[in-house]
């Protein structure tokens, strides 16, 4: 996940066709519609994903609780199907 603010690692809670629901350990500033870019290149979906495994999207809702958050991310255009995660 690339947000305004650098590089982070997240693992997938949840998917739909739009959006995921996600999980990180690293403290990051987060802002309810900020403006994310999910990289799925590492699951080699392009045929469902956007170009090269990179899908725009916003934050929809975090939430912190103490060293975990949860977020909501919505995709900027729901995908066609759904992946079949690695």
């Amino acid at each position: 996940m690339l947000p305004a603010a650098g590089c982070f690692s997240a693992d997938i809670l949840d998917i739909s066709l739009g959006g995921v629901c996600l999980l990180i350990t690293q403290n990051q500033e987060l802002r309810i519609g900020q403006p994310v870019t999910l990289d799925f290149s590492a699951h080699r979906l392009p045929e469902v994903l956007q170009s090269r495994g990179l899908v725009e999207a916003r934050l929809r809702w975090y939430v912190c609780s103490g060293p975990v958050t949860t977020m909501g991310v919505g995709f900027a255009v729901p995908l066609k199907e759904l992946p079949e995660l690695l």
